[in-house]
């Protein structure tokens, strides 16, 4: 009778000790949770309350592989433990090990098989591992099982977005805004979605809700920039790019079509300053690009061949810049300097490059028609 007594006065220490330990955990005091969870197990040490809690602790910290240790543990102990099954696939994927963690999340499934929190998890894991297929049945299970659980519906969207359907990603983002309300970051993907579409008003539509809610957002801002300039509308495209600007610095493609606008209003000297800023952290394609088209109209040939070398450099094979390349060739005539620097040019590249063999061709044909 006195060792029963014994142990259960045993157990009651045990459980206050991992409540009070508990208690730390939750007001993020983790030295005084370990604390008093590792106080626990010198009292039991295979206490599986104390072990998940360890594991909990860990987990939280992002010490992923001690929080494995420790649910293993109590898997050990307990082969079907819930908290540690879950805890477990948690921390798996913490550590990017996504296939061991959707095999403890199917463990835990066997005893759960409709939590919509675990399908989702396994869905985001397949998507992970890009098996596309297998993870849009499971959040597709898990939406039945939940019309509106956010997490499933925004990760089937997500999973239409990133392998292109477009009209897929949208409808699931658009049930999110219903469910949710105005989330800005969903707004500004449907909005760039619609514009990809080259559907531009209704692009137009999300990039507007999205700045009324952030007048500053500057994914909207960008959009909308984007969607004046396919309009050919430059003074508005540079006047949001240039909110933009006053409050934070800028992406450099960002920079380079503002630059690219600038010069289509006649700001040359803004052109050039954006296009040298940029141009000053190293190759950018649509910079230099830009600036090459800028000196050409400006009659600076000898600078714009310099840019077109540049560029060749840094990308030989692109068959856009190459067409303009030769076409500029084309239209400079040929003198004894610019064959000099042609055959420089060719000699950078190599005989047989594309803008080998293009520049060959170019003399050829001058060679032939004088």
């Amino acid at each position: 009778m006195q060792d029963n007594s014994a142990t259960k006065s045993n157990h009651r220490h045990v459980a206050e000790l991992c409540k009070k330990a508990r208690f730390f955990l939750k007001e993020k005091k983790f030295n005084s949770a370990i604390e008093f969870f590792q106080k626990a197990l010198e009292h039991e040490e295979n206490n599986v309350y104390a072990l998940t809690g360890l594991g909990d602790v860990e987990r939280t910290r992002q010490n992923f592989k001690e929080a494995v240790d420790y649910y293993q543990r109590v898997i050990d102990v307990e082969n079907n433990n819930l908290f540690a099954l879950r805890g477990l696939g948690d921390s798996l994927r913490g550590a990017r090990e996504y296939q061991p963690a959707i095999h403890a999340w199917e463990k835990y499934l066997a005893q759960r098989p409709d939590d919509v929190h675990v399908l989702t998890r396994i869905a985001d894991a397949y998507k992970q591992l890009e098996n596309f297929d297998i993870s849009e049945k499971i959040y597709i299970r898990s939406i039945a099982l939940n019309p509106r659980d956010v997490y499933s519906i925004m990760g089937l969207a997500d999973l239409y977005h990133k392998t292109h359907r477009a009209d897929e990603a949208i409808l699931y983002y658009d049930k999110v805004l219903e469910i949710s309300g105005n989330y800005v970051h969903v707004l500004t993907m449907v909005g760039n979605l619609y514009r990809e579409k080259k559907e531009f008003e209704k692009a137009r539509s999300y990039y507007e809700r999205t700045l009324e809610l952030d007048e500053n957002n500057a994914y909207a801002l960008f959009g909308l920039g984007n969607i004046y300039r396919w309009e050919r509308d430059y003074q508005k495209a540079i006047q949001v790019w240039e909110k933009i600007l006053l409050h934070q610095e800028g992406t450099d493609t960002m920079l380079a079509r503002l630059a690219d606008a600038y010069q289509n209003v006649g700001r040359i000297e803004d052109a050039e300053k954006t296009y040298s800023d940029i141009l000053k952290q190293g190759y950018h394609r649509d910079a230099l690009i830009g600036q090459t088209k800028l000196l050409i109209s400006q009659g600076k040939d000898s600078e714009a061949l310099d840019g077109y070398r540049k560029h060749l450099k840094n990308n030989e094979q692109d068959g856009q810049v190459i067409d303009e390349f030769g076409l500029f060739l084309s239209n400079l005539g040929c003198t004894d300097p610019l064959r000099s620097s042609f055959l420089k040019t060719k000699e950078l590249f190599g005989e047989n490059s594309i803008a080998g063999l293009a520049i060959t061709a170019f003399l050829n044909q001058m060679d032939n028609a004088h």
